[in-house]
C-alpha cells in the first residue's frame, strides 16, 4: 500500500506542477505584471523557478501564447496525469468519497499536501503570490489555478464556508496570520490539519487531540454468539437492517453493550472507534472542535463511533459539551452509539430525529448461568447455577471475576472459593460508602436457638438457593411483581444472637455481610432520611451482599396519626421504605429488640420471623463450653454445668464474660481459672444493673470481691 500510495501522490504533484507551470506562465505574459516580474516575490528569478520546474525553461517557453490555448493544453495534461494516479481507492480520492468532495476541493487538499512532501512549493508559492513570506498556498492562489472566469472563483469560493466539507470535517484551517486579525479570506493561508496530512501519507494514527481518550477496535464479536435475548437479539439486526445512525444503549456496565456495538460493526464490516468520554472531560470540556475531529475520524477509519461513559453529560454543568458532541453526531455521516448506564428520555427528546434506545438490563438467572459456563467451562452445573443464583452480575462483571479467581489460583484449576473470593469483592465495591462490611465468622455450631428458630434460619438460606427454580422454572416471577426478595425480622432481647445468625447465613451463602449505619441513613432534615435509604437500596442492587439493619425500630418503627407536619414526613419514611422493601431482590434481615415496634405493614411484607429467646440452662452450658478458643489454656476448675444453672444470661453476655476472665489471667500470667470468670461474671451482672447476692454464687462468693459482694 506504501508504495502504491507514493505513486499515487507523485501523479498528483506532476499534475500540481502542471497547475503551477502554467500560472507562471501566464503571470509572465501579464502586461500589467511585466513591469515588476523581475522583482516578483523579492526576490526569485525566473531561471530558479524553471528550475523547480522540471522540464519548463524561459528558452522553451512560448514567445506569445494566447490564454485560452495554454489552459487547453494544462487542462489536457491534467487529465492525463490523473489518469496515471490511478484508483479511487487512492488516499487523495478516497477523501471524496468519505466526505463529498468536489474537484476543486480536491485540489485544494494538494496544494496544501505539497509543501509537506518538498519544500521547493514554499518558493513556488511565494512567487506566485508575490510575497516571499506568503509559502502556504490560500486560496486566491487556489482559485488562480482552478477557475478562469469571475463566476468560477465565487462558485469555488463557497467551497470554503464553514458548512462546506473542507471546513466543516476540518480537512483545512484557514490561518488568520495579521497582527490585527483583518485578513480577508482570499488571503488567509490554508493549512492541511495534521491527522489529514498523515491519512494522505498512509500513516494510520489517531489524531493527537483525541488519542489521550479514544482507541480503535477491531471487531470480533458476532450478534450469533452473544448472550443476548432473542428479542433484543432481534432488535440490533433490524437496526443494522434499516441503517440506524445514532443510537443510546443503556445499560448497567459489563452488561453487553460495547460488545453488541462490535457485533454490529462485523455485520456492517466496519470497525469500533471508543471514546471515553469521562476521560475526555477531565482533560477538559469538549468543544465544537474536538467533537468533529472524533466523528471525522470515525469517517476516516469507516468506524462506528462508541461513546462510552456518555452518562456524564448529563449533569447540568456538561450542557454545552453534550451539546457540542450531539451537534457534530447529528452532522456527521458517520454511524454513532451512545453508551450509557442512564436514560437520555428528557435530553433527547429536543432533537429534531428520534434516536431509538436500546435497554441492557441484568441478565436473567437463565443467561446467567450460561455466561458462568462460558468463562468457566470447567464448573459443574450446581456450582455455577449456585452462583448465577446469588451473584446478579452482568456478563462483564463474571468475566472480571472468573480472570481474576484464575490469577489468584496460579494453576489450570478453577477453585470454586476464589472464585466465591472475587465475587464477593466486585460486590462490596460500593455499598461499603453507606454500610460496614461484616467478615463472617460464626458457623451453625455456633449459635444457640430453638429448634424452630434454626430451621427458619435454614429456610432463608434455601429460598435464595432455590430462588431460580420457584421464580424462573416454576414461573413465579409471572405471578409477582414485586417482593421476590428475602426479607427477615430477627426479635429478641441483646445479646440473643440476632447478629450472629445474620453472619451465619452469610457463611452459608458465601455473601458478605453489610451491617447499615444507621448515621449515615437518618437525618433529621425533611426528605434527606429517603434519599439516604435509596442510595443504600441502588448500592445494594450492585452489591450482591445481605444488608443487615440492627435495632431496626429507629426505621422502621410504627406509623402515627397525622397530628403536625413532622408526623405527615415520618409516615412518609416508613411509605418510602416499604416501597423499597417490596422492589429489592435481595436479602434483608432487620434486628430489633421490640417486636411491638415495628410497623404492622412491614411485618405483613416480611417473608420470615425469628424469635431469639433467652438461652436455658443447656444452651447457656452449650454457650459456656464453646465460647473459649481451643487455643486458650483453661484450668481444669471451671464450672461450666454451675455457671449455666446459676446465671441466666444471653449468650453475649457469657462472651464479654470470657473475654474479660482471660484479660484478668493473662495479666496475671495465669491459665484461666473458675476465679477469673466468677470475677468476670460479678462486672458483668453489674454492668446489667443486677445484685450479687450470696445465692447466686454459692460456694464460689469468697471469688468475689469484697467491696462487691452483697449478703
Amino acid at each position: 500500500m506504501a508504495v502504491c500510495c507514493e505513486s499515487h501522490l507523485f501523479s498528483e504533484l506532476k499534475r500540481l506542477d502542471l497547475l503551477l507551470g502554467a500560472l507562471a506562465e501566464r503571470l509572465r505574459l501579464d502586461p500589467v505584471a511585466a513591469g515588476y516580474n523581475q522583482f516578483r516575490g523579492l526576490f526569485l528569478s525566473e531561471e530558479e523557478i524553471d528550475a523547480i520546474l522540471p522540464g519548463r525553461s524561459s528558452a522553451q517557453a512560448p514567445e506569445c501564447p494566447e490564454a485560452d490555448a495554454l489552459e487547453a493544453r494544462a487542462a489536457e495534461q491534467r487529465r492525463a496525469a490523473a489518469a496515471e494516479a490511478g484508483s479511487d481507492s487512492q488516499p487523495l480520492h478516497a477523501l471524496a468519497g468519505l466526505f463529498g468532495l468536489e474537484d476543486f476541493d480536491l485540489s485544494v487538499l494538494l496544494l496544501c499536501l505539497a509543501p509537506e512532501i518538498d519544500r521547493k512549493y514554499e518558493k513556488l508559492y511565494a512567487y506566485l503570490q508575490n510575497d516571499v513570506m506568503r509559502k502556504w498556498p490560500t486560496l486566491d492562489l487556489a482559485l488562480d489555478l482552478n477557475c478562469h472566469s469571475l463566476e468560477e472563483r465565487l462558485a469555488c469560493r463557497a467551497r470554503l464556508l464553514p458548512s462546506m466539507p473542507l471546513l466543516r470535517h476540518q480537512l483545512v484551517m484557514p490561518v488568520n496570520e495579521s497582527s490585527d486579525g483583518q485578513l480577508s479570506l482570499l488571503s488567509r493561508p490554508l493549512r492541511l490539519d495534521d491527522r489529514i496530512t498523515a491519512y494522505l501519507l498512509d500513516n494510520d494514527v489517531l489524531d493527537e487531540a483525541i488519542a489521550g481518550f479514544t482507541r480503535s477496535v477491531a471487531p470480533a464479536a458476532a450478534l450469533e454468539d452473544l448472550l443476548l435475548t432473542e428479542e433484543l437479539r432481534g432488535r440490533l439486526r433490524r437496526m443494522h437492517d434499516i441503517g440506524v445512525k445514532l443510537s443510546l444503549f443503556v445499560g448497567p456496565r459489563g452488561s453487553g453493550r460495547k460488545l453488541a456495538a462490535e457485533a454490529l460493526c462485523t455485520l456492517s464490516g466496519r470497525s469500533l472507534l471508543v471514546a471515553n468520554i469521562p476521560q475526555a472531560l477531565a482533560a477538559g470540556a469538549i468543544t465544537a472542535r474536538m467533537a468533529a475531529k472524533l466523528t471525522r475520524e470515525a469517517i476516516l477509519r469507516n468506524a462506528v463511533l462508541y461513546l462510552d461513559g456518555a452518562e456524564v453529560l448529563l449533569a447540568e454543568d456538561k450542557l454545552p459539551s453534550r451539546q457540542a458532541l450531539l451537534h457534530a453526531l447529528a452532522e456527521s455521516p458517520a454511524p454513532a452509539i451512545l453508551g450509557s448506564t442512564q436514560n437520555w428520555n428528557e435530553t433527547l427528546s429536543d432533537l429534531a430525529e428520534p434516536i431509538p434506545a436500546v435497554s441492557f438490563a441484568l441478565p436473567d438467572h437463565t443467561l446467567r448461568l450460561a455466561m458462568w459456563w462460558r468463562f468457566a467451562p470447567e464448573l459443574e452445573r450446581q456450582e455455577a447455577s449456585a452462583l448465577a443464583g446469588k451473584f446478579q452480575f452482568t456478563g462483564g462483571r463474571i468475566r472480571s471475576a472468573v480472570e481474576q479467581a484464575r490469577r489468584l489460583s496460579n494453576s489450570a484449576d478453577l477453585s470454586l472459593d476464589h472464585l466465591y473470593e472475587t465475587c464477593r469483592a466486585q460486590s462490596a465495591s460500593r455499598l461499603t460508602s453507606s454500610a460496614r462490611r461484616v467478615v463472617p465468622l460464626y458457623s451453625w455450631e455456633d449459635i444457640c436457638l430453638p429448634a424452630e428458630g434454626l430451621v427458619h434460619l435454614r429456610e432463608i438460606c434455601s429460598h435464595l438457593n432455590y430462588r431460580r427454580h420457584v421464580f424462573g422454572e416454576w414461573r413465579f416471577d409471572h405471578k409477582m411483581s414485586l417482593g421476590r426478595g428475602v426479607s427477615a425480622l430477627f426479635v429478641g432481647a441483646p445479646g440473643t444472637g440476632k447478629t450472629m445468625a445474620a453472619e451465619v447465613i452469610a457463611q452459608e451463602l458465601r455473601l458478605d455481610l453489610f451491617k447499615v449505619d444507621l448515621s449515615c441513613v437518618v437525618s433529621k432534615y425533611i426528605g434527606e432520611t429517603e434519599k439516604n435509604l435509596s442510595r443504600v437500596f441502588d448500592e445494594a442492587d450492585q452489591s450482591n451482599g445481605i444488608l443487615f439493619f440492627d435495632e431496626a425500630d429507629a426505621l422502621f418503627g410504627r406509623r402515627s396519626e397525622v397530628k403536625d407536619s413532622h408526623d405527615r414526613y415520618a409516615n412518609i419514611e416508613i411509605d418510602y421504605l416499604l416501597q423499597r422493601m417490596e422492589e429489592y431482590e435481595g436479602i434483608v434481615i432487620l434486628a430489633t429488640n421490640f417486636q411491638k415496634n415495628i410497623d404492622e405493614a412491614f411485618r405483613r411484607r416480611l417473608r420470615f420471623l425469628v424469635e431469639f429467646p433467652l438461652p436455658d440452662e443447656k444452651q447457656r452450658a452449650r454457650i459456656w463450653q464453646s465460647v473459649f478458643p481451643h487455643e486458650t489454656p483453661l484450668a481444669g476448675d471451671i464450672d461450666f454445668a454451675f455457671l449455666a444453672h446459676k446465671f441466666k444470661i444471653t449468650g453475649g453476655s457469657i462472651r464479654n464474660i470470657a473475654l474479660s476472665a482471660a484479660f484478668l489471667a493473662a495479666q496475671e500470667q495465669q491459665e484461666v481459672r473458675m476465679y477469673h470468670v466468677i470475677r468476670a461474671t460479678r462486672r458483668e451482672l453489674r454492668k446489667l444493673g443486677r445484685l450479687c447476692v450470696k445465692a447466686d454464687f454459692d460456694h464460689y462468693f469468697e471469688f468475689v470481691e469484697p467491696e462487691e459482694a452483697t449478703a
